[in-house]
C-alpha cells in the first residue's frame, strides 16, 4: 500500500477556485437559510427514512444526515457514484462513519437520458438548498465502473469539485485526462485505490511534479478485510485534510 504522506500539508489553500464564466451562479444555494430549505424541501423525503442511520430518500439521492446539525457549519460533502440499487448500503460499506459528526454523505444513483456531470451537480445543488456546504470541500466518489464514470466526467466536474475518490477502477488509469493533471494538479485531491499497483505508480509520478501539489494514492487487493482497513484509514485521512481545514 502506498500513502503518500504530503498528502493534505498546503491545507485549504490550494482548494480554491477561480470564477467561471460558463457555470451557474449557486452563491444563494451555499448561502441560504438551513431552516428555509428544510421548509420548503419537507414533503420531498419519503416517510420510510431511517433515524437510526442517519439517511433519508430524495428522489434518486439518498441522503446521510449529520448527528447534532450545526446550520452556521459549512459541511464537506461527497457524492457518492453508485449502481448499487440497495439505498444507503453501498456508501455506508465503504465509509462506515460516514455524517456521524462532520460531514454530509449523498448517494447518487445513475439515471438514463441525463449526462452525468449534470446529475452530479444537480446533486450537489439540491444538497446545498438542504445543508449550508462548503464549496469548496466538495468530493466525487465511485467504485468499479462508477470509479471510471468519476475519472471520465472530472474534466467537467472540475468547476465544482475540490477532489475525487476512485475505489477499484476497471479501466487503464490513463483515462485520467493528461491536460486536466498539468492543469488542476495543484488544486485538486485525487484519492485512488487500485490493486494495480504499477499504473497507481505512474499515477502518482504524473501527478508528484507540481507545486503544493495534494494526492493520496493508495493500492491494495482485493481482499474485503484489506479494503475495508484501508477505508477506515481514508476515513481518518478525509477527517483530518478535508474536515479539519474546512472548518478554519
Amino acid at each position: 500500500m502506498i500513502l503518500d504522506s504530503s498528502v493534505g500539508k498546503q491545507g485549504g489553500d490550494n482548494l480554491i477556485f477561480g470564477p467561471n464564466p460558463d457555470e451557474p451562479d449557486w452563491s444563494d444555494d451555499f448561502s441560504s437559510s438551513a431552516d428555509d430549505a428544510l421548509d420548503s424541501w419537507g414533503s420531498a423525503f419519503t416517510p420510510e427514512a431511517d433515524d437510526r442511520w442517519g439517511w433519508e430518500e430524495w428522489g434518486t439521492v439518498t441522503l446521510f444526515r449529520p448527528e447534532g446539525h450545526e446550520p452556521a457549519y459549512a459541511y464537506p460533502l461527497i457524492v457518492w457514484l453508485s449502481s448499487d440499487r440497495t439505498p444507503g448500503v453501498t456508501l455506508r460499506d465503504w465509509f462506515p462513519d460516514l455524517s456521524e459528526r462532520n460531514y454530509i454523505g449523498a448517494e447518487c444513483s445513475p439515471q438514463t437520458g441525463s449526462p452525468l456531470a449534470l446529475q452530479i451537480r444537480n446533486t450537489v445543488r439540491d444538497v446545498s438548498q438542504i445543508y449550508q456546504i462548503h464549496p469548496r470541500r466538495v468530493w466525487i466518489a465511485g467504485q468499479g465502473a462508477a470509479a471510471d464514470a468519476v475519472l471520465r466526467e472530472l474534466p467537467a466536474l472540475i468547476p465544482i469539485v475540490a477532489g475525487v475518490i476512485a475505489l477499484h477502477p476497471t479501466g487503464p488509469l490513463e483515462s485520467i485526462d493528461p491536460a486536466l493533471t498539468v492543469a488542476h494538479r495543484a488544486s485538486l485531491y485525487l484519492s485512488l485505490i487500485s490493486p494495480r499497483e504499477d499504473e497507481a505508480e505512474q499515477v502518482s509520478a504524473a501527478w508528484r511534479d507540481a507545486e503544493g501539489q495534494c494526492r493520496c494514492v493508495l493500492t491494495v487487493p482485493e481482499d474485503s478485510e484489506e479494503r475495508l482497513a484501508v477505508c477506515r484509514d481514508l476515513n481518518v485521512w478525509l477527517m483530518e485534510q478535508v474536515v479539519a481545514p474546512a472548518s478554519r
